[in-house]
């Protein structure tokens, strides 16, 4: 999650999970379980957004909320004061499962982004890579080759052993 769960750095496009049908479907994130539609049913939809950290299932035909929670406490805890998930790198796994033969239908949508990765070799004087060389890295907004209060921490790192190349996402 690079800007706090929404996928834009201006703040205004929360990054969101969404899933309705009538098949069993269980969301964990980091390992945890952060969604349950499993056991027989008719259509059920779930929403889980990232900016808020709200978790909300609900009965599609008759959109009755059934459970509501958030990211902060089904990761950290209760009581960690946490309601979202902290930025950085997570890991979202969804398992479905169709019971019958017939009939199915199944809505998913997701809007995560996709970070590009970056490489960094640190050479000496002669070419050859250097490595254990600790580096930050900036997106430099005023273009001037210097570190500014302005500027965007993207990401730190060590070159490695083997080729001085450390990549980041």
């Amino acid at each position: 999650m690079q800007y706090g769960g929404y996928i834009t750095p201006d703040l205004t496009d929360p990054m969101v999970f969404e899933f309705t049908g009538d098949d069993d479907v269980w969301i964990f994130i980091d390992g945890k379980l952060a969604a349950d539609l499993g056991g027989v049913h008719d259509t059920m939809s779930l929403s889980i957004d990232f900016s808020t950290g709200n978790v909300t299932t609900w009965c599609t035909a008759t959109n009755v909320v059934l459970k509501k929670s958030n990211l902060g406490e089904l990761m950290y805890g209760a009581g960690s004061g946490m309601t979202t998930l902290e930025p950085g790198e997570h890991t979202l796994k969804m398992f479905y499962l169709e019971r019958g033969n017939n009939e199915s239908n199944m809505r998913l949508e997701f809007n995560t982004t996709t970070i590009q990765p970056n490489s960094v070799i640190k050479v000496d004087q002669e070419g050859n890579p250097i490595s254990g060389v600790e580096f930050d890295l900036y997106a430099d907004v005023n273009g001037n080759g210097e570190i500014e209060a302005e500027d965007e921490f993207i990401s730190s790192g060590t070159t490695n052993k083997t080729v001085s190349i450390y990549s980041m996402m």
